[in-house]
């Protein structure tokens, strides 16, 4: 395998992880809220609407276990991951021509038009 793909591969894989986790963010409670306003309807579990917004509480996901909080310093050090990537991206293309790394059957579907 080429090195500069293996190091990609240990470089992004991480930081592919942490934006997940920086974005999904940790769970503050396990109260029960709106979907859609984040209305605590601790209480309420016969109520067919949000008394808040409106919407109705008989469907599978109008409810939520808990609010999150995203995490920006997670989502820095994955972004920062990810950006390590590019000066060896920019090196190793740097000396190529895109024709001579093109499939035939690609320079034949351009020689056609």
């Amino acid at each position: 395998m080429d090195p500069v793909a293996l190091f990609a591969i240990i470089v992004a894989a991480p930081g592919v992880i942490l934006i997940a986790l920086a974005l999904r963010g940790r769970r503050l409670d396990r109260l029960p809220r709106c979907r859609r306003c984040r209305y605590d309807l601790t209480g309420l579990d016969d109520a067919p609407s949000c008394p808040e917004c409106g919407r109705s509480l008989e469907g599978r996901r109008a409810r939520r276990a808990g609010l999150r909080q995203r995490r920006p310093i997670l989502l820095t050090l994955g972004l920062a991951l990810l950006m390590l990537l590019i000066p060896p991206a920019v090196w190793w293309n740097a000396g190529r021509r895109p024709m001579t790394s093109r499939p035939v059957w690609r320079l034949l579907a351009d020689a056609r038009w």
